[in-house]
């Protein structure tokens, strides 16, 4: 197979709206990732400001970065327009206004092999102000299939429902057409992770902080 045709390990999928100030940041701590196999798409959902020129400055000078646009649609959309368009074997999510540790697929990978695992989940900083930081970390923990269906409340309770800080399989997502609702005003994210908790039979959560 032609190298150039080969599928990329991770995809990494970034929606964007005005943020054009953020931009930089996001996108260089993921371009500088120790692990290098991997494609970004970016889903500008209509912005105002000169975000989208801005992403296609990054599209232009690396070919792992894709852009794509569509009209202002909301965030669930553009996941969904970025899952559709996605050709890795691993899916990850991160915001725009966020930034990832260099090595923050390099460990998803590691543990993800490993285990064997379907779900990856690391811990994440919060950055306030004053320079203040709240740093949310978790205990390694395997959580098998029957504790995953039986427990979603406590689950959600100690894990982040948000797409970010986690590591999914693409062919289960594809599969089972899962996918962010589009109709819903709020909790997009944990209908998502529901659906995608149904169809796995194990979550690992790891110490790291990488988001």
């Amino acid at each position: 197979m032609n190298k150039m045709l080969k599928r990329p390990k991770v995809s990494i999928i970034i929606p964007v709206y005005n943020a054009e100030k953020y931009i930089s940041k996001c996108l260089d701590s993921i371009l500088n990732q120790t692990e290098k196999d991997f494609e970004i798409i970016i889903i500008d959902d209509g912005s105002q400001d000169r975000s989208l020129e801005r992403c296609k400055y990054y599209g232009k000078n690396d070919k792992r970065v894709k852009v794509l646009h569509q009209e202002n649609s909301g965030v669930s959309k553009a996941r969904n327009t970025g899952i559709k368009h996605s050709n890795g074997d691993y899916i990850t999510f991160v915001d725009i206004d966020d930034y990832v540790d260099k090595e923050y697929i390099e460990r998803f990978l590691n543990v993800q092999k490993k285990y064997n695992a379907e779900l990856v989940c690391s811990g994440h900083v919060i950055e306030k102000k004053f320079n203040r930081i709240k740093k949310v970390m978790y205990e390694n923990e395997i959580i098998k299939k029957e504790n995953i269906i039986l427990s979603f409340l406590s689950f959600f309770d100690r894990i982040s429902t948000a797409p970010w800080a986690k590591l999914y399989k693409a062919d289960i997502i594809k599969r089972f057409n899962i996918y962010f609702p589009e109709d819903v005003p709020y909790a997009e994210d944990a209908i998502f992770n529901i659906q995608y908790y149904s169809y796995i039979n194990s979550v690992i959560i790891t110490n790291d902080v990488l988001y």
